[in-house]
């Protein structure tokens, strides 16, 4: 069942805001603002400070009709309207899995390794390493004055798994 929008049409003008248009889909200016530069609901951009966009509301009828029956195939990036600072978006990742293809990746490489070896292929700092060395975070043996460190256990403060 489809919503009847036909009301818009005689509550506002032909041509509309980007106020109006947040206040008519009820988002935020931030996400009217993108919806508009990224061409989802089209407009004309006059590039003025005031009435910058001037949308159609046929524009902004065809958007909601789509938007409710879910046939947006457009979708902002996840965290871009949050107000909170540096938000990003969360990822759920199989840790197993990914410590698996770790020990697959380096199925060549020496079962023990020196702090710079475990740097090198990690990508980790040398200086990381030895943080986790001394937090006992990362097990080790001090061998001849070096720190030498088990493949399967950098494998293991990698991804927090003990």
């Amino acid at each position: 069942m489809q919503k009847d929008y036909s009301d818009l049409r005689q509550k506002y003008p032909a041509v509309i805001s980007s106020e109006q248009l947040s206040k008519i889909c009820h988002i935020s200016k931030r996400k009217t603002k993108w919806l508009l530069e990224n061409d989802v609901i089209p407009c004309v951009d006059t590039g003025k400070k005031t009435w910058r966009f001037q949308i159609s509301i046929d524009a902004v009828i065809d958007y909601l009709a789509k938007r409710d029956a879910n046939g947006l195939t457009v979708a902002a990036p996840p965290g871009i309207f949050s107000s909170k600072p540096n938000q990003k978006p969360t990822a759920s990742v199989d840790l197993p899995a990914l410590r698996e293809y770790t020990q697959r990746l380096w199925r060549n490489e020496s079962d023990v390794l020196t702090v710079e070896e475990a740097s090198r292929i990690s990508g980790f700092s040398k200086y990381t390493i030895y943080h986790w060395i001394h937090k006992k975070r990362l097990t080790s043996i001090r061998y001849m004055g070096r720190y030498i460190i088990p493949k399967d256990e950098l494998i293991k403060a990698m991804f927090w798994v003990r």
